[in-house]
């Protein structure tokens, strides 16, 4: 008698049938995001397939191309659309935010987050955000274990402040070429994120004093890039191989302060 379980010929088979259909739903949702209360329907979505669809969406818009409508005209969403259809998504059970590479999407998205569960957002080289966008993230999403902010070159030490103060969970901080965030922010990052493993400030300036705070009191600190840092010192980088043998991951390329000195200092203490 045959088997009531499916091969993995049959289950292959049924992962593309649901790839299609998630692919097909985010290509035309759009449309749908127009009406004027589609968040309902959206939040009554099983959680992950909301998630794959939202992700096939922002994948959609983050292509130069344009939308066949049901009239067979073509239709180029406009970043105001885009938009709102980013805030649809930003139900209670979402989890994840990765919006990457997005340059259409404004502060407007997230005028009204309330995503208790949210643990891991990706805003980046999302160009236009600003401190609003990470205001609004620490008032509401306390449970954020990873933030990336790199290519964000409008944030500054307000929002890294508001997000360090109220998500104490935070193990992942990216901010590189955030030039605008400066020790103000790393040292309240080092006094309310002591969970912190891994800090990214590669082509940020005057960050000395914070780095160092961190290096201190963020006692699992595993990785530090810190990538084309001019202000960077030898005897700053001395003082983090003694401070933190956790370290696991250690980026000093192109910072022209550095010495073999401090490289073989390193080496005994990590």
């Amino acid at each position: 008698s045959k088997s009531n379980t499916m091969d993995e010929d049959d289950r292959g088979k049924v992962r593309m049938l649901i790839s299609l259909c998630v692919d097909a739903l985010a290509h035309f949702l759009h449309y749908y995001c127009r009406d004027t209360s589609p968040r309902v329907t959206l939040a009554h979505l099983p959680e992950e397939l909301r998630q794959r669809v939202f992700v096939e969406l922002i994948r959609y818009y983050n292509k130069p191309m344009r939308y066949i409508s049901s009239d067979n005209t073509t239709h180029q969403p406009s970043d105001e659309d885009k938009t709102r259809a980013v805030s649809l998504f930003l139900t209670p059970g979402l989890r994840e935010l990765p919006l990457r590479k997005s340059p259409w999407l404004t502060d407007d998205a997230f005028k009204k987050l309330d995503c208790p569960l949210l643990d891991y957002v990706s805003f980046r080289q999302c160009v236009a955000l600003t401190d609003r966008s990470a205001i609004s993230l620490a008032n509401s999403c306390h449970a954020v274990r990873e933030l990336h902010l790199s290519g964000c070159g409008l944030m500054t030490d307000v929002g890294v402040e508001a997000v360090a103060r109220n998500c104490p969970a935070l193990e992942l901080l990216r901010l590189n070429g955030c030039r605008n965030v400066t020790s103000q922010s790393l040292l309240v990052v080092a006094e309310h994120c002591p969970a912190l493993t891994d800090l990214s400030v590669s082509r940020c300036r005057k960050i000395v004093e914070g780095v160092r705070a961190i290096a201190t009191h963020c006692t699992n600190l595993q990785c530090l890039d810190l990538y084309l840092t001019r202000d960077v010192t030898e005897a700053l980088i001395v003082e983090v191989a003694q401070s933190r043998s956790t370290m696991e991951i250690l980026y000093l390329s192109q910072c022209k302060k550095v010495t073999s000195a401090a490289v073989v200092e390193i080496a005994k203490n990590c």
